[in-house]
């Protein structure tokens, strides 16, 4: 789910990933294929596993996108490539799997699809650090905290 059509290196990894994995699903997301927000919750709600591009547009560096946010918010297991700025959220191989080649994410997604109950763990300890650390009540709190604490000063 996501932007892919002006990204030629997501296309070919999708067009891959879809001849091996026979219940692999692409669409576009809320701006390609014009899903609400509320359309595009329920996809990666109901999704078992999802995939992060973290490659900037200047495909510069890799940057932590908002999709490892929604993944882990839905307990979604999440995968991505080794990139220090999920890293900086979630542990790798405890909270999300990361894969280094399109091959390798084809052999970890059918292993997870055979090994449902270590599948939902980890996306389970990835959910709860989501909700232990970034939810939206934690993220207001300390905003309203630093607010007050500016104030006293």
């Amino acid at each position: 789910m996501g932007t892919y059509q002006k990204h030629p290196e997501r296309i070919t990894c999708l067009s891959y990933w879809q001849t091996k994995i026979p219940t692999f699903f692409i669409s576009g997301g809320q701006r390609q294929a014009k899903l609400s927000i509320y359309q595009y919750a329920l996809y990666v709600r109901k999704s078992k596993m999802g995939v992060n591009f973290p490659l900037s547009q200047t495909q510069v560096f890799l940057q932590a996108k908002g999709r490892i946010f929604e993944h882990m918010a839905c307990e979604t297991l999440l995968f991505d490539v080794p990139n220090p700025a999920t890293r900086d959220f979630f542990k790798p191989g405890e909270e999300y799997v990361e894969f280094s080649t399109p091959d390798d994410f084809v052999e970890k997604v059918n292993y997870y699809l055979k090994h449902e109950d270590e599948r939902k763990a980890i996306a389970e300890r990835g959910s709860n650090a989501f909700y232990a650390k970034y939810s939206g009540k934690i993220f207001w709190d300390k905003l309203m905290n630093r607010i007050e604490g500016e104030q006293h000063d």
